[in-house]
């Protein structure tokens, strides 16, 4: 990579504080970066660090007198620095075009332009790889299935039959996606197992991590909108919708037709029980378990999840809970004291027994 200071300020709608013809080369860290990289100051908190930093430039919010070197001054520096290093990252990583005399590739399976396809790989019949798409060795694409042009798949991905996977998408290693649902019924005990007839639908920009499972519908299709984000060791269960740019952290599990809106979040090991429906701009804290549906804009936390404040009430309410058993003791002793203390006023008796 060779952009200019006056490039990045472009590419980041900003200004340049400083030589305009500086040349960046790579992207560092405020810590290691050396003159040829640029980095970025994410608040105050960091500017320690910038002020020590020996980088080419740093992008900043807002013009600083006591940083010495070279500044970009653009509204959102870490969204300019991820672009830039979105442009590193295709230069280390980029593939090579070209399908490796190792990859099984049917007679009917259609290959765009400039595919890398690795060794061991499987196209199935009536597969298709759009244009600049790249797979790993190893991976597995089934019969009818569709890889959106730009779409990154890692090494040992299963990408079952009829699985549509959008433009741009990000496949990490491990990961299968249009296995079989959990479905079955019960026959005299035994347990028989349901089709899952439906597929996978997943739309551009979206990626998903390492070791996940995304299961393909029972009859309807399991749907991952644009730009959605999850985590590694997630699970997506049949015929589950995820929204536009939701994003699920790491050990997140939907049961069977969840449906969740736009913009939410999931904090890593949430659980969703079956059904539930979330909707738009929610967050899940950490931890929580789902177990009913939450109307737009919800926080929610604890296990169930309860709103955000309320949660922290029962959360204070558990800690003062041995402190609170003690007094309820203490209020039974004293009672039990005061009614061996206090004479029964007279003519008063013990109920007997009556002998009929």
């Amino acid at each position: 990579m060779r952009l200019t200071l006056k490039k990045i300020a472009e590419m980041s709608n900003g200004q340049v504080r400083g030589d305009p013809e500086r040349v960046i080369t790579g992207v560092a860290s405020l810590s290691s970066a050396g003159a040829g990289d640029i980095s970025f100051l994410r608040d105050l908190k960091a500017l320690q660090a910038a002020l020590e930093s020996k980088a080419g430039a740093i992008l900043v919010k807002s013009p600083c007198d006591d940083i010495k070197t070279d500044q970009v001054i653009t509204a959102n520096p870490s969204m300019a620095f991820a672009a830039i290093a979105t442009i590193v990252a295709g230069e280390r990583f980029r593939r090579s075009p070209g399908i490796h005399a190792t990859a099984l590739i049917a007679g009917s399976a259609r290959i765009g332009r400039d595919c890398s396809i690795g060794p061991g790989c499987v196209v199935e019949d009536g597969a298709e790889i759009g244009d600049r798409a790249a797979l790993y060795p190893n991976v597995f694409i089934g019969r009818g299935s569709r890889i959106g042009e730009c779409s990154l798949i890692y090494p040992n991905v299963t990408v079952r039959e009829d699985t549509l996977i959008g433009k741009r998408c990000i496949i990490h290693s491990n990961t299968s996606i249009g296995d079989d649902g959990f479905g079955f019924v019960n026959e005299g005990g035994r347990f028989l197992k349901l089709p899952q007839l439906g597929a996978v639908k997943i739309g551009d920009d979206a990626e998903i991590g390492a070791c996940c499972t995304v299961a393909r519908g029972a009859l309807d299709d399991t749907e991952i909108g644009n730009g959605v984000k999850i985590d590694n060791h997630c699970h997506v269960a049949h015929n589950c919708r995820i929204g536009d740019d939701t994003m699920l952290v790491g050990y997140t599990k939907l049961a069977g037709s969840v449906t969740i809106g736009r913009n939410c979040m999931l904090a890593g090991d949430v659980d969703v029980v079956d059904h539930v429906k979330i909707g738009d701009r929610c967050i899940v804290a950490a931890g929580s378990g789902v177990a009913k549906n939450l109307p737009d804009g919800s926080v929610v936390f604890g296990r169930p999840a309860y709103p955000i404040d309320e949660a922290r009430r029962l959360l204070a309410l558990i800690r003062r809970l041995p402190e609170m058993r003690e007094q309820l003791r203490d209020a039974a002793r004293r009672l039990k004291a005061l009614e061996v203390l206090s004479p029964k006023p007279e003519g008063e008796q013990d109920a007997k027994p009556s002998a009929e």
